[in-house]
This record gives structure tokens, C-alpha cells and sequence, in this order.
């Protein structure tokens, strides 16, 4: 990983390891790290008083929850792609770039957030329902017209990834699979729909444009395995929408918040339970 570039993570195990911690002293450090990490996002995003529906989203909605034990390295350069988007919209541009290189110096993959970030600075103004819902609609569509051989041809251009062109790594996702990534859809469409109610700030508002462009390009990686490492860097991102909908139910004391938040609850204690695969499989200490 030295040679990779990945310098911060290389610094960070031999620091631990000077200290004398090793093994799971590494996880327990990261995932310290990452609460306070997902504490300031959420403080600075939705304020405190709110954050109790931050954490319920980050758990049942986003998948970094399961995910980011298994994907160490990633998942906190997601945290970190995220502050930098943070401090982007902020116009705090130093902190935006030194949280990208840290990024970067956590897993090389961060390299190609620059591009994004010039995206999101771009679209930030844009509080528009229907372009909101044209750029969601692209993303539905390309998830179902995507080749394998766009993937192919980019991954042998450019070098990057080309790693995983040999070893049946990259896999086109079925027609079916994809169907089912549209179960957290109409949560997302409603959102847009009542965000003219919400009464955000303009920090608010282009956080919010950020977060649904996030939950557009994460769908449009779904299409295939290799694309979905990328569509890591904005599941925290695409709580945002979300968030800002239940925050608005949940001031307007209507039913339709519990109905969501049951409906969110019932869909991850499917995953973590009936259909538990992958990341949502465990052995539970109480029923072990």
C-alpha cells in the first residue's frame, strides 16, 4: 500500500503499531474515529436537535452502517469525501482540499472525487424540482441501458481499476437485481416533491441539490460491481433528502413520518434477517 499512495492509511497502522496496538485495536480506533466523524456531519447538516433522525437514516437507509467494517479503508475516505463536500458548499475551499487528499491518502480511489466535487459546486444553485427530477430520471435510465463494454473500454483507457479487467471481478448487475435498488425510490421522489415546503437556508438548499445529485450518480453505479466501490463515496450524502423530508413530517406532526420511518425499519430488518447476505449477515450475541 506504501507504493499505492495510500500514504495516511500506511502512516496511520505503523503509528498504531509503534504504540503497540494491533489487530482489532485498529478497528476499535476507526470506529471511534467515524462516530465523530458522522457526529459533526450530522450537527452541521441537520443541527442537533434533528440528529436523532440523522442516525436513524444513516443505520436503516445508507448501508454504510454494515458496510464500513468490511470496507476499512473506503468508508472512512468516505466520511471524508463527504466533510470535503461539507466544506465545499461552505465555501471553506483550504479545509475542502486538505479532506480531499486525506481522502485520497486513505484509499487512491478518492482521486477521481475532484470531478465530482466540480459537479456538485456547479449544480449547487439549482433548487429546482424538475431538474431534480430530470437528473433522477437519468440516472433510472442509464442504471438499465448501461454495457459492460463502457466499463471495459473506460477501465483499459484510463488504467484505472484495470486490475479487476482479468479476475471476473467486474460483473454487469441482472435486469431483476437492478429492480430491486428502487425500493428507497419513491422516498427520494417525494422528497423533491415537498422540498419547496421545507424552509431551508441556502446552506440547506445546496446541501440538499448535493444530496440528491449523490443519490443519482450512487443508483447510476449500481449498474455494475466495480462502479459500485465508487457509488460508496456518497451513500452518507444521499441521506441528505431523506433526512430534510422526516425533519419536515416530523415538524408537521404527520402520520406519513412513522409510515416512513416503519417502512425504512421493515426494509433493513429484511435485509439484516430474512434475506441476509453479505455485509447484513452476522451472529447475534443475544440469539447465538
Amino acid at each position: 500500500m506504501e507504493n499505492s499512495g495510500e500514504w495516511f492509511f500506511v502512516f496511520f497502522v505503523k503509528g498504531l503499531n509503534y504504540l503497540g496496538l494491533h489487530g482489532q485495536d485498529l478497528f476499535f480506533i476507526v470506529a471511534a474515529f467515524e462516530v465523530f466523524l458522522l457526529l459533526f456531519l450530522g450537527k452541521e447538516l441537520f443541527t442537533t436537535k434533528y440528529l436523532f433522525i440523522f442516525f436513524f437514516v444513516f443505520i436503516a437507509y445508507s448501508s454504510v452502517f454494515n458496510n464500513q467494517m468490511n470496507g476499512l479503508r473506503q468508508y472512512v475516505a468516505t466520511y471524508l469525501f463527504s466533510l470535503s463536500v461539507l466544506f465545499l458548499i461552505k465555501k471553506r475551499y483550504m479545509l475542502c482540499l486538505f479532506f480531499l487528499v486525506f481522502a485520497a491518502g486513505w484509499h487512491v480511489s478518492a482521486i477521481i472525487l475532484p470531478i465530482v466535487l466540480l459537479l456538485f459546486f456547479g449544480l449547487r444553485n439549482v433548487y429546482n424540482k424538475s431538474f431534480l427530477y430530470y437528473i433522477l430520471l437519468f440516472s433510472v435510465l442509464f442504471l438499465f441501458i448501461f454495457k459492460e463494454d463502457w466499463l471495459f473500454s473506460f477501465m483499459s483507457l484510463t488504467g484505472f481499476y484495470d486490475q479487476y479487467l482479468t479476475n471476473g471481478y467486474v460483473q454487469e448487475i441482472g435486469a431483476m437485481n437492478k429492480v430491486t435498488k428502487f425500493i428507497n425510490l419513491p422516498i427520494i421522489v417525494y422528497s423533491i416533491y415537498k422540498s419547496n415546503k421545507y424552509e431551508l437556508n441556502i446552506f440547506s438548499k445546496n446541501m440538499y441539490v448535493v444530496g440528491v445529485c449523490a443519490y443519482c450518480i450512487y443508483l447510476s453505479c449500481l449498474a455494475s460491481t466495480i462502479m459500485n466501490r465508487i457509488g460508496m463515496y456518497f451513500t452518507i450524502l444521499t441521506c441528505i433528502p431523506v433526512v430534510y423530508l422526516l425533519i419536515y413530517l416530523y415538524r408537521k406532526k404527520s402520520i406519513l413520518f412513522w409510515f416512513i420511518v416503519l417502512y425504512l425499519f421493515l426494509i433493513y430488518s429484511l435485509k439484516v434477517t430474512v434475506f441476509a447476505s453479505g455485509e447484513y449477515t452476522y451472529k447475534s450475541i443475544f440469539f447465538h
